[in-house]
């Protein structure tokens, strides 16, 4: 197993709605992904940053969730809220 934190910097603009949307918009696609164990999100509303602990059952897994794919899609959601 292997835990994975990630992090990263919220718009500045950004609601906790916002936030809390998107988290409950990708919760199924993650619930549906066998190699992890658990997602728990995480949000600091004081740091404007957000992101989530991940347990997956190999380091495999998450080289392969977290590619260059996901990344992009990060990025652009980002940029669509600025």
């Amino acid at each position: 197993m292997i835990t994975e934190y990630v992090l990263f910097d919220l718009p500045k603009n950004m609601t906790r709605e916002q936030v809390v949307a998107g988290m409950v918009a990708v919760a199924p696609k993650w619930r549906a992904t066998p190699e992890l164990i658990r997602k728990t999100f995480v949000y600091d509303p004081d740091a404007g940053q957000t992101g989530a602990f991940y347990l997956w059952k190999n380091k495999a897994a998450a080289a392969e969730a977290h590619g260059e794919e996901w990344r992009r899609g990060i990025r652009q959601a980002s940029a669509a809220c600025r």
